[in-house]
């Protein structure tokens, strides 16, 4: 999930903080700002190279949620390219005998599922039922063999994130440009959300921080 939204704010980020970084790409563009490895996922392709003893690996990868209707294929496609990727990332690195200091993978907060409440979640509460909770359910298992073969693993469990550009603020401001005022909803319903900036600080410390292991909301 390199050249993603959070991708790309996150390389930047640990670039500045002395960090080197390298993607996982389908295709490897030259004149790339990061060094690329390739990897295919639909063919169980990755490039063993990408890896070394010590390093840490940040999975970001997954298909857009919100990018088309959810029908069962495309269901099954929002849980395979999470856990399927970090699978490929397994047999590539730990199952090769590369000894990773740490795996940090994204969640979500839809974990605890979609229902509308006034409890305030925390880490050690269950997963909810309907299917993003499966989604982020199964996302998170997906990491355990890591944590299994003794990487500290860290699950960062996300809200919506907001960005100037490329986020979901872009869809909501479209019909605006339009001369358009859209009502949400009734206006009361829950919004969680999380600025980029701050997300990417986030795994920052979950990176730099070795006392961290486990899901954080």
């Amino acid at each position: 999930g390199g050249t993603g939204l959070v991708g790309m704010h996150l390389s930047d980020l640990l670039e500045k903080e002395k960090y080197d970084v390298i993607h996982l790409s389908r295709s490897i563009k030259p004149g790339s700002k990061f060094k690329s490895y390739r990897w295919e996922p639909e063919s169980g392709y990755c490039d063993k190279d990408a890896f070394k003893d010590g390093d840490t690996v940040i999975h970001l990868a997954g298909a857009n949620i919100g990018e088309k209707r959810w029908n069962a294929r495309r269901k099954r496609v929002i849980i395979s390219s999470r856990t399927e990727t970090a699978r490929l990332i397994y047999d590539a690195s730990v199952a090769s005998g590369i000894r990773l200091d740490a795996f940090i993978t994204a969640s979500g907060k839809d974990f605890y599922g979609s229902d509308i409440s006034e409890k305030i979640f925390g880490e050690t509460d269950p997963p909810g039922t309907d299917f993003m909770a499966e989604t982020c359910r199964l996302w998170e298992a997906a990491a355990d063999p890591f944590e299994a073969a003794g990487v500290r693993v860290v699950k960062i469990r996300t809200a919506l994130v907001l960005a100037p550009v490329g986020s979901a603020i872009s869809k909501l401001r479209a019909p605006a440009r339009a001369g358009l005022i859209i009502r949400l909803g009734t206006g009361r319903q829950y919004f969680p959300w999380i600025h980029i900036d701050d997300l990417c600080n986030v795994y920052l410390k979950a990176v730099s921080d070795s006392t961290m292991s486990g899901p954080f909301n």
